[in-house]
């Protein structure tokens, strides 16, 4: 015998744990007495996540060890000595605990409860609930298991939020395939996923099929001998014979000729029509059979597609894996359905919106860059390395020859701001009302056309500073070192002495990278964590998942929109909301990324490329 098992576990949270799991020993011997197990695991621990998990991998080592040890026991008498030598001494930090277990022995099922939590049977298209726990108690069930038998079981928690009649639903699918897809979809869309977990067992039976009985051979009866008397013989006189061989004249006339060739050729004339009609009905006949085919098959497949990309869609900003896994399948399906060559429009619905998420989740195989300006036309050897917007223009900095210039959005008319050595020094661009500034390590400058003047020197604020970025909000300069933020108010046509724009014992996340201001202060990490600080405490944020993120700079935001941008990797572009909340992923593949601006009246992303040309996203 063995097994197709799924399991289905919610999203982790501090203190909650939960683990399917299942055991057979490689001894025969010992699954000879035993059988194999499968375990579901959840509980709460009042402490941080990972001494949950410690804790939940020490209890199902405990009750496999115990199971599976020597003893003279049965399987339910053993299960539940298993289970009680690990429940009677619970840790006091263990404020909740549900142990659902199975054990298929010989065609037999044996099952134990501790806690809460449900098992449910499907048998052919019969679905009934097994078996229910109470909180703190222990409660079993055993009886024969069938080969069109599948075991579910699944937490309370997951119980309650899924409902009874989706749970149905989701075990009336008749391949393992669907149920997994039905039930990972509806998990994903719970909004609350503590405990939520359950678990499906698919026993197989390995004995061979019995050979039909071979038919009792069939007797052949003896012949039977003709009994009737034999006929006499006897010949005609020859005048008869002679009388009858000979044959009688027809005569014809001329007329009568041509009207039988007449027939004939009417005759042949109507089987040919005929066959013209026969062989035209038949043939559109066939047609219109292959026709309903295919829009059988189009209106299948199409649901199937609406079904993946709603999936992808609902999914994205819970789990990224899981939307580019649905938008892939949607992708497979599309292929096929592009075959039937029907509805194009549809289809180039259908292929629009598959790109649209393949590009939101990360796939280079679905974006395709817009083409803006080639840099090349401004300097013949460009190597710009920033870029921001300003009054429906882009400012492009280039600091390995020591320039500013200026292009038009609309006329995509070029102005160079400013030319000078000093520049080769420039870490970033800032525009302040209608002056230029450039960052470097040792001050804060602002740019004349041929000439540039330091308005901050970093010498008041320590001799180890290093400065990260800056950044311009209400007239003021706001610089981010490593270790803090500092403001800088304009007065005049100077700037004031720095105060720290955090408040005391308020301290930077690790490796910062870059920042953004709209009211609010918003920082990068390298690794890609973001924080908002408000009057210069950090507020409450946390991103709805957390992805592996390195290099990440150049963030960005606008003065009302809720959405932030940032580069990884030097190919990726990251788009978050301001609560949180994944919106999208693009990965640029062999293009690497200098900079990017946000336009945010037209809502347009553009992207300075290492090949020196500019690229728009239109969001």
């Amino acid at each position: 015998m063995h097994f197709t098992c799924r399991s289905f576990i919610g999203k982790p949270e501090p203190g909650h744990w939960s683990q399917y799991w299942e055991n057979e020993p490689d001894d025969p011997f010992i699954v000879g007495r035993r059988g194999h197990l499968f375990g579901l695991l959840s509980l709460k621990f009042d402490d941080d996540s990972q001494s949950a998990s410690d804790f939940g991998h020490q209890i199902i080592r405990e009750i496999s060890q115990s199971y599976f040890s020597s003893s003279e026991l049965g399987p339910a008498d053993q299960l539940h000595e298993a289970i009680n030598s690990v429940t009677a001494n619970l840790d006091p930090q263990v404020s909740f605990l549900s142990i659902i277990t199975a054990v298929v022995y010989q065609q037999t099922l044996y099952l134990f409860i501790y806690g809460q939590g449900h098992v449910i049977l499907r048998r052919l298209n019969q679905i009934a609930p097994l078996l229910t726990g109470k909180d703190n108690q222990s409660v079993s069930l055993s009886g024969p298991l069938r080969a069109e038998d599948d075991v579910f079981f699944c937490t309370s928690a997951y119980f309650d939020q899924t409902s009874w009649k989706k749970i149905k639903e989701i075990l009336s699918f008749p391949s393992i395939k669907e149920i997994e897809e039905s039930a990972l979809s509806s998990l994903y869309s719970l909004p609350d996923q503590i405990a939520v977990s359950a678990a499906l067992v698919q026993p197989h039976f390995d004995t061979p099929p019995e050979e039909p009985e071979a038919p009792p051979p069939i007797a052949t009866p003896p012949p039977v001998e003709d009994s009737s008397p034999p006929r006499p013989s006897f010949s005609l006189p020859s005048f008869f014979k002679k009388a009858l061989s000979k044959k009688p004249e027809l005569y014809v006339s001329h007329h009568q000729v041509g009207q039988l060739n007449k027939r004939k050729k009417l005759n042949i004339a109507i089987a040919l029509v005929l066959l013209l009609a026969l062989a035209f009905s038949s043939y559109f006949g066939f047609r219109k059979t292959e026709a309903a085919k295919a829009e059988a098959k189009f209106s299948q497949l199409s649901q199937k597609i609406t079904d993946s990309l709603k999936n992808a869609r609902d999914v994205k900003n819970i789990n990224l894996e899981s939307s580019v896994e649905f938008a892939a399948q949607a992708d497979s399906l599309y292929q096929e359905i592009a075959l039937l060559n029907l509805h194009q429009e549809q289809l180039d619905s259908f292929h629009q919106q598959i790109q649209d998420i393949l590009a939101q989740t990360g796939s280079s195989q679905g974006l395709s860059l817009d083409f803006f300006y080639d840099t090349s036309s401004i300097s013949s050897k460009p190597k710009y390395s920033q870029m921001i917007f300003s009054d429906d223009s882009l400012y492009l900095l280039d600091s390995s020859i020591g320039r500013v210039d200026s292009l038009g959005l609309e006329n995509k008319n070029t102005k160079n701001i400013s030319i000078s050595d000093d520049i080769k020094n420039a870490l970033t661009l800032v525009k302040s009302d209608n002056n230029y500034y450039i960052l470097t390590a040792t001050d804060v400058s602002l740019l004349a056309k041929t000439k540039t003047e330091a308005k901050i020197k970093f010498s008041d604020i320590g001799s180890n500073i290093k400065p990260l970025d800056l950044q311009s909000w209400n007239s003021a300069l706001y610089l981010l070192t490593d270790s803090s933020i500092y403001k800088y108010t304009l007065s005049g046509s100077s700037f004031s002495s720095p105060s720290a724009w955090l408040q005391d014992e308020t301290v930077l996340p690790q490796n910062p990278s870059s920042f953004a201001i709209n009211g609010k202060i918003w920082l990068l990490s390298a690794t890609g964590k973001l924080q908002p600080y408000i009057r210069g405490l950090a507020d409450n944020y946390q991103l709805s998942q957390t992805q592996d993120i390195s290099q990440a700079k150049n963030l960005l935001t606008g003065l009302d929109d809720q959405r932030l941008f940032f580069t990884a990797s030097d190919n990726l572009v990251y788009v978050y909301d301001k609560d949180g909340q994944f919106i999208s992923k693009y990965n640029l593949g062999d293009q690497k990324i200098q900079d990017i601006a946000f336009d945010e009246k037209a809502s347009v992303l553009y992207l300075l490329c290492q090949d020196q040309k500019i690229y728009y996203l239109s969001l």
